[in-house]
């Protein structure tokens, strides 16, 4: 875990977890198609400081945990391709 993180690890590859379904205000990385759906972790890549408040000029931190999560393409709607699955991180 990288230094800057101030929480454990949540989630192990092959956990389900489903995507918050919020509204913020502004820009920002959750796509509305995913919003609310379940998928599974692929693996885990470390803690790195946050793109969202980075994009925004703050220094990021606390750090958040990274885990691209695969969904169903029956769920995500999106036109099935490859594996039939979406990949989100």
């Amino acid at each position: 875990m990288s230094p800057a993180a101030v929480s454990p690890r949540r989630f192990m590859p092959g956990d389900r977890v489903t995507v918050a379904y919020t509204h913020p205000p502004g820009h920002r990385r959750i796509p509305h198609y995913i919003r609310g759906k379940s998928g599974l972790v692929e693996r885990y890549c470390g803690a790195f400081p946050n793109p969202e408040e980075l994009a925004y000029g703050f220094d990021g931190l606390p750090a958040r945990h990274l885990y691209p999560c695969v969904f169903s393409n029956e769920i995500s709607g999106q036109p099935m391709m490859g594996r039939h699955t979406t990949r989100w991180t």
